[in-house]
């Protein structure tokens, strides 16, 4: 048996922890199983850790020939693809290209942990995951939202569950801490990350000044006991930064910023984590120290969960308002009354974070189960040639009308300012 897993590990400590759960599940249920992935920048250590065949990165595809031939030799030499999770699904050809490939060599595939964001609703998105869906096993969204924007009911009724990420599986080994009202000086264990990402811009328009200056206020503002310590964890470190060339991918600019803030209003001890942790383990470290958790990343936030510390939530995306609506007793940093949370109200997240890991852990074993060899009728189909060709080339094509258009409509624009400037003359 040979497993391919798509997802974007390797910048970002909740997309490793995902690729380590799925891995390390697989590996349960299949002992020999072959595994390969498909992620972002996957590095060397987690391939050997985890014993690992890197195919490259899922969005090589977008950059040329050298991309596409790396996909298809990775679907070719799977048996079955897992996509997941993470917000993999998106206006764009490298989400679609793994599921129309499988569809394309007869491989089962399936997705869990699935997020979907940036939906614009244009038809060709919606013929082409219409396409996508159709080829598929079973597909397992982490909210509602996502799954309003999948629209099942129009394209594959029956094919959509709903069940937590399944980092939240990683919560059924924790042994969760007597509840206790924090006594003298509080510790706070933060992550901020910045949007560089436009997918996200139209939840979120915080600068980064913003954000910095609101956490700030919220816990100097006066509500709060005084601050022992500040620790300021990055999810994704510098390391991402010599790749995409871009600071705000990193959130170590912006944890600089907030250190920078507290420093400079009296806070003695903030101390900045340079190297984001490997996994939930190392990150337990700063997260089991603290009495006040305030996070921007979602699988911080489902770390800190399982904590005894209280959870403030940055809304920068409808995931991470999803996961607050969930969960009793988070708080959201935009809340105009915020305070630490009460022992029964810590209690009740922590009953709840473990039926969401359970959840979790079914939802995983059923996706893995459907795509085991002989494990029944497949429900996915084949796509035919044109299906394909619609899949595969329209994309391409459209983002190619779409620069036409937009460089005519500046050549017009031109041209009827030349000619208005012409007859102002005249």
């Amino acid at each position: 048996m040979r497993l391919l897993i798509v997802n974007w590990s390797g910048l970002n400590t909740g997309d490793d922890v995902m690729l380590e759960i799925v891995a390390g599940q697989a590996r349960r249920l299949w002992p020999g199983v072959e595994l390969g992935v498909v992620g972002h920048h996957v590095s060397e250590n987690i391939a050997q850790r985890l014993q690992l065949r890197v195919f490259g990165s899922v969005f090589e595809v977008e950059r040329g020939l050298r991309g596409w031939s790396g996909m298809v030799a990775a679907v070719r030499w799977s048996d079955a693809v897992l996509v997941g999770g993470g917000d993999i699904m998106r206006e764009r050809i490298a989400s679609l290209l793994p599921f129309a490939l499988a569809a394309a060599f007869g491989r089962p595939v399936a997705g869990v942990s699935l997020g979907v964001v940036g939906r614009t609703g244009s038809n060709f998105w919606a013929r082409s995951y219409a396409l996508a869906i159709s080829a598929s096993q079973l597909w397992y969204v982490r909210d509602q939202a996502s799954l309003a924007l999948l629209q099942p009911g129009r394209h594959a009724p029956g094919k959509f569950r709903i069940a937590p990420d399944v980092a939240f599986s990683s919560h059924q080994q924790v042994h969760l801490p007597p509840v206790a009202v924090p006594a003298g000086a509080l510790r706070v264990c933060v992550n901020l990350r910045e949007l560089s990402d436009t997918a996200y811009l139209g939840v979120m328009s915080d600068s980064m000044t913003m954000q910095v200056t609101r956490i700030r206020d919220a816990l100097l503002g006066g509500g709060l006991p005084p601050l022992a310590d500040v620790v300021l964890v990055p999810m994704v470190d510098g390391s991402a930064v010599d790749i995409t060339a871009d600071q705000r991918d990193s959130d170590g600019h912006i944890l600089q910023a907030l250190a920078a803030a507290l420093r400079a209003a009296g806070v003695a001890d903030v101390k900045v984590i340079e190297q984001r942790p490997s996994g939930f383990a190392e990150l337990s470290r700063w997260l089991d120290h603290a009495d006040l958790v305030i996070g921007a990343r979602y699988h911080f936030l489902i770390a800190a969960l399982a904590t005894n510390a209280s959870v403030w939530s940055v809304s920068y995306a409808e995931k991470v308002t999803q996961l607050r609506l969930a969960i009793p007793g988070m708080r959201e940093l935009g809340d105009q009354a915020l305070s630490l949370s009460s022992p029964d109200e810590i209690a009740a997240r922590h009953q709840k974070v473990g039926e969401m890991a359970r959840q979790a852990q079914l939802a995983l074993d059923d996706v893995l189960a459907g795509l085991a060899p002989g494990a029944g009728p497949a429900l996915a189909q084949r796509l035919s040639g044109w299906q394909l060709l619609l899949l595969l080339g329209l994309e391409p094509a459209t983002l190619g009308l779409r620069v036409l258009g937009g460089r005519l409509r500046r050549w017009l624009r031109g041209s009827v300012a030349t000619a208005g400037k012409a007859g102002n003359q005249g």
